[in-house]
């Protein structure tokens, strides 16, 4: 998966905080903006989130592209109704083949990383593992043999095939439901893998806006059947993400693998490759990566 920040309003915390600040005042919100700091206007935001103002935080945009996803976590994401997507459409584009990368077979589905930890512990784990392959092999196999137009054929697609997405919202659209949602612990791991990679990139270039910014377990209680039990390992996701913004560079990808993905034992996916009768190893990680794009 890559999460792409495309673009997002520059300025974005000088510009709410101007247009909150104009509201109090006889000054129209483009003259408070010329001479403002970025002081005040942490000063203005932090106030504001306080005593509940929040449709300030709808004066941000945010653009998003997300690569390599699948229609398993779309179905989830476009529930976001205060949100705007444009998706890959199987009307008119078909499952890819088996791409070598870097050595490696890049599968055109998602690989659930439970079922690789299953592999790697078990025979059993193995075998179920062959079965989701020879699946997905059977479905794109019946999909380039049956007649007829892609519209009627894409129904033998499932739902675990990697798609991309692109996506629009404001700041309190992410801070008050995509974020607190999604990152959540029991939100589905790719989903959840998404929105953390999401928030970082946010963090990034709006950090007074996203300051406290995450799921309920940290900015206000648990409301999940956990009670709050899941909080240490999320303060530990988020410990670990923070200490990489620096690294964020534009137009350059940040690797988040380690954190909130997962990278599948190396002699497994040779083992696979070879049952499968191919010739490279099969990737079998969840690799997650970021870029901001300006």
């Amino acid at each position: 998966m890559r999460v792409v920040l495309i673009d997002y309003l520059e300025d974005a915390e000088r510009v709410m905080a101007a247009c909150a600040d104009s509201c109090n005042t006889n000054s129209p919100a483009h003259e408070i903006h010329q001479n403002i700091s970025d002081e005040r206007a942490a000063g203005i935001i932090k106030y504001i989130q306080e005593h509940g103002h929040l449709s300030v935080e709808e004066f941000s945009s945010y653009v998003f592209s997300i690569e390599d996803i699948s229609r398993v976590a779309t179905h989830q994401l476009v529930r976001h109704r205060m949100a705007t997507f444009l998706q890959q459409s199987m009307r008119y584009n078909e499952p890819s083949d088996f791409k070598l990368v870097d050595g490696k077979y890049e599968p055109w589905f998602i690989i659930p990383p439970d079922m690789v930890r299953a592999a790697e512990k078990s025979e059993k784990g193995f075998e179920d593992l062959i079965s989701y392959f020879e699946l997905m092999d059977a479905s794109k196999r019946i999909y380039n043999e049956m007649s007829g137009k892609k519209e009627d054929r894409r129904f033998v697609i499932p739902h675990g095939v990697k798609t991309n997405i692109s996506m629009i919202a404001n700041g309190r659209e992410f801070r008050e439901a995509i974020i607190p949602l999604r990152t959540c612990y029991t939100a589905q791991w790719e989903i959840r893998s998404m929105a953390y990679a999401m928030l970082t990139l946010l963090k990034n270039v709006s950090p007074t806006l996203f300051d406290v910014a995450g799921p309920k377990c940290i900015t206000d209680k648990c409301i999940e059947k956990y009670s709050g039990k899941c909080e240490p390992l999320t303060r530990e996701i988020l410990d670990k993400l923070e200490k990489l913004e620096d690294e964020i560079k534009v137009g350059e990808y940040l690797d988040l693998t380690d954190i909130i993905g997962y990278r599948a034992d190396s002699e497994l996916e040779k083992r696979l490759a070879e049952e499968l009768g191919l010739e490279h190893p099969v990737n079998l990680s969840f690799e997650v990566k970021i870029m901001r794009m300006k």
